[in-house]
Order: structure tokens, then C-alpha cells, then sequence
């Protein structure tokens, strides 16, 4: 993620003279929503980074709740739906749903 980011920001930076704004669907936090707490903290410390060091990369986040919070009959997954890569269940997509607005908070 950090590497397609800044890849994203040089592309940006060959137009000093435009402004930009670079928008991203997921980001370096996103890691924590698919991993144990325990395997989370190893991978900061493999990275020498912080939780609040990865928050800190960007201006504003804008959070877009999942339609499985509310709206479970229109989420589909899995082979044969409208994203067959989703693999995750409604249940689970909501628990990450919850667990990512409190990891950007």
C-alpha cells in the first residue's frame, strides 16, 4: 500500500505547477482490519512504524460504511456475485466495518 501510494505522489509531483489530490480506497491502516492484534503489532515492528505514524500519511479520511451494515440484502460475495473476490461473509464485513472506524478514528 505505501509503496502504491508514493507511486501515486511521484506521478503527482510531475505536475509541480497543478495542484492534486490523490484519492486512495484503501489505506495503510486497512492491514489491522485482516489480521490478529498480535500479527498487527509484529508488522509494525517489522516496519518501524506506528499506528499513528501510518494515520498521520493523510489529510482527511472519509469512511463509506460497508451495505452489509443495514442493507444485508444487497451485499453479495464469494463466486458468482457482483465481486467474487469479496470473500468475506456480511457478519464479517461488518465486524470490519466497525474494528475500521476505530482504527482511523
Amino acid at each position: 500500500q505505501m509503496q502504491q501510494e508514493a507511486t501515486y505522489a511521484r506521478f503527482a509531483d510531475l505536475r509541480p505547477d497543478k495542484p492534486h489530490v490523490l484519492l486512495h480506497d484503501r489505506g495503510c491502516l486497512d492491514g489491522r482490519l485482516f489480521c490478529t492484534p498480535e500479527q498487527w503489532e509484529q508488522t509494525l515492528v517489522a516496519t518501524r512504524l506506528t499506528q499513528e505514524e501510518l494515520l498521520s500519511r493523510y489529510d482527511i479520511v472519509v469512511h463509506m460504511t460497508s451495505v452489509a451494515q443495514g442493507m444485508e440484502e444487497l451485499y453479495d460475495y464469494g463466486p458468482g456475485s457482483s465481486n467474487p473476490s469479496r470473500y468475506h461473509t456480511p457478519e464479517q464485513a461488518r465486524e470490519a466495518d466497525e474494528l475500521a472506524q476505530e482504527v482511523y478514528a
